[in-house]
């Protein structure tokens, strides 16, 4: 009776710490910020499901920028999601005096869904802290709004957002006083691809001029639970101009134990 006991509870603990993979093959519709377009659609990930990202960017003006961007968001309720990021700049820095390594935590709530006469409507509160340079006393905090519109096969996306609090020093700062966006994704269901072009104003934290941001880009829907994401961009600002590229790799799973009944 040990024996069998034992293996029941080899068994139930196994269970619980096992990933499992979602049938997530729609997957490279969720358009997440900076993957690659930096306007999100207003849809939080699946209930219980996580997903991990790991984008790289590379841009250059007088110089290359090289960063590497790693987020796990996991979908706590139907219509929240909690996610964790790091962006890291190795080399590059467009800032030299700025900071390399920043971490940041943020939550996603979505407030309706989309109805035949209305948009579906979110918000996304992020709070982040350069980590060698300041530190957790040197952090901001912005708020975003995000509303997503179907039209067919194709969606139109609104983002609007204000960075609430942050440092005096604006270098510390990753995100301007504010910014306004608007993004148009379509998608080949036969080929499991969106494509996606945006528009990105925003007022910068520096010098606070505005800044203009163009983007193309798609997603591809490389296996069940993984998606590929791939943009360039471009942005005008007084003075300079940039070019951005960015790759990355998006994998959606779950963890049995952390499944409470069925997934909806």
């Amino acid at each position: 009776m040990q024996g069998f006991d034992s293996r029941f509870v080899a068994a139930v603990l196994g269970g619980a710490l096992t990933p499992v993979s979602l049938v997530a093959q729609i997957d490279y519709r969720n358009l997440d910020d900076r993957r690659p377009s930096k306007v999100a659609d207003a849809y939080p990930i699946e209930r219980f499901a996580f997903e991990l990202s790991i984008p790289y960017r590379i841009s250059w003006n007088e110089r290359f920028a090289h960063t590497v961007a790693p987020e796990l968001a996991y979908g706590i309720a139907r219509s929240i999601a909690v996610g964790a990021q790091a962006t890291v700049t190795p080399q590059g820095n467009p800032d030299p005096d700025g900071p390399d390594t920043r971490a940041g935590l943020w939550i996603f709530g979505n407030l309706r869904r989309e109805t035949p006469g209305a948009p579906a409507i979110s918000f996304r509160l992020d709070w982040s802290a350069p980590l060698d340079v300041g530190g957790l006393s040197r952090s901001s905090l912005s708020l975003t709004g995000l509303g997503t519109r179907s039209i067919g096969r194709s969606r139109v996306h609104l983002n609007a957002g204000w960075r609430v609090a942050s440092p005096n020093d604006p270098s510390l700062v990753s995100e301007g006083d504010w910014w306004l966006g608007v993004a148009v994704d379509h998608t080949l269901f036969r080929t499991s691809t969106l494509v996606v072009a945006d528009l990105v104003l925003a007022r910068t934290p520096m010098e606070r001029n505005l800044a203009l941001d163009a983007e193309v880009g798609l997603r591809r829907q490389l296996a069940p639970t993984l998606v590929l994401a791939a943009g360039v961009g471009r942005s005008w600002e007084p003075g300079e101009q940039r070019t951005e590229v960015t790759v990355g790799l998006s994998h959606a799973f779950a963890i049995a134990g952390l499944m409470r009944g069925r997934v909806r």
